[in-house]
């Protein structure tokens, strides 16, 4: 990969970070009501299923389910029944107001319920079908080249 094409990639990838979605709500919920140290296991969760799809993508399975209006459908309500679950979760909680502490989260909760927002986003995994192949040389080798663009999304992501 040239470094062009690479600052290009690192350029859309910037972008791609800005944009909000529900892993930056995820973020920001969890970095607001349990402060930046005990959101990072909801962040290493969200950066991990980003990398999940990225993974995905780079074995070719992303195209399958981008063909396959039946597999993207079910992975589609899947996440919305996920999404709509979590928010009955925080409706059915008792609303407090209290300027002190908020209700801490275990760790593991916060990872695991990040990671799935991120794995069944189909939104994310299409894109990521779209936007993969546009800074692969078809000429070299495939598995640097996807570790590289991997490697920057996921980075870029991280760091945003």
């Amino acid at each position: 990969m040239t470094l062009s094409i690479w600052l290009t990639l690192l350029a859309a990838a910037i972008l791609i970070s800005l944009s909000p979605g529900a892993g930056a709500v995820t973020a920001m919920s969890h970095g607001l009501s349990q402060g930046v140290r005990r959101a990072q296991p909801a962040i290493l969760g969200l950066i991990s299923g980003y990398g999940t799809q990225i993974l995905i993508v780079g074995v070719g399975l992303g195209s399958l389910v981008a063909a396959s209006v039946t597999l993207f459908t079910l992975i589609k309500w899947a996440g919305v029944a996920y999404l709509v679950w979590l928010g009955i979760q925080k409706w059915r909680e008792k609303g407090e107001f209290s300027l002190g502490a908020a209700k801490t989260v275990h760790w593991r909760r916060a990872y695991l319920q990040s990671l799935l927002i991120n794995i069944t986003n189909p939104k994310g995994l299409v894109f990521l079908v779209a936007l993969i192949p546009q800074f692969l040389d078809p000429h070299a080798a495939q598995a640097p080249q996807l570790l590289i663009i991997g490697g920057t999304l996921v980075a870029v992501d991280w760091g945003s």
